[in-house]
């Protein structure tokens, strides 16, 4: 990419300390396979680098989107967030797990909250696949589906928390104070400027 042939919007490169990034884009289905490239990827980052997320993606796997937020935990560099597209499930609790200070979108931006539990992909994660199954009795394919219930009910868990600490039990939604867990029963698609009312985005940008 050539970088002198695009512009960040000016808050953006404020917050960025005025210095060149390491740019890492969250876009595509979050897998495993898109997360190894991306946690291959942090591990070049320089000290002296900022990091800024771009973030297009509608979501995917939760495994693999908390594997890949602990990974950008650990860095001690600053971390700014940018929503180009749309920031759906998964990918939203990547975005909201980051610096709330540096959390950017464009106007056009379109943003998907709801719980693990009802999101896209998450069928895939308590379904026991037909080959998983050949050659089990009936015991041990409970014992199996019972493992994979449970990992889902841990990653849940997690992944609300990370909801609950960026935007606290209680946020205003449609004109009225609701809770956060009656906030995520439903999807919502929401605007960048809803998502900012919201506490999602902390400034939207011009690109």
């Amino acid at each position: 990419m050539d970088r002198e042939a695009w512009q960040l919007p000016p808050a953006v490169i404020e917050a960025l300390g005025h210095k060149e990034p390491f740019i890492l884009s969250i876009d595509n289905t979050i897998d495993r396979k898109m997360v190894q490239e991306r946690i291959t990827s942090i591990l070049t980052i320089k000290s002296t680098e900022p990091l800024l997320l771009m973030f297009n993606s509608g979501g995917g796997e939760i495994e693999s989107g908390l594997l890949l937020i602990s990974y950008l935990k650990m860095l001690k560099v600053p971390i700014v967030s940018l929503a180009v597209g749309k920031v759906g499930s998964m990918a939203l609790v990547i975005y909201l797990s980051m610096p709330q200070k540096t959390r950017f979108a464009v106007p056009g931006s379109t943003f998907l909250a709801h719980a693990a539990s009802g999101g896209p992909g998450v069928s895939g994660q308590i379904n026991i696949e037909e080959e998983k199954l050949r050659g089990l009795d009936f015991k041990q394919a409970s014992r199996l589906f019972k493992f994979q219930w449970d990992s889902l009910i841990d990653h849940d868990k997690t992944t609300r928390k990370i909801i609950a600490d960026a935007l606290g039990d209680t946020i205003k939604y449609g004109g009225k104070k609701i809770s956060l867990h009656e906030f995520l029963l439903y999807d919502h698609w929401i605007t960048a400027k809803i998502a900012e009312e919201i506490g999602i985005v902390s400034e939207i940008v011009m690109p």
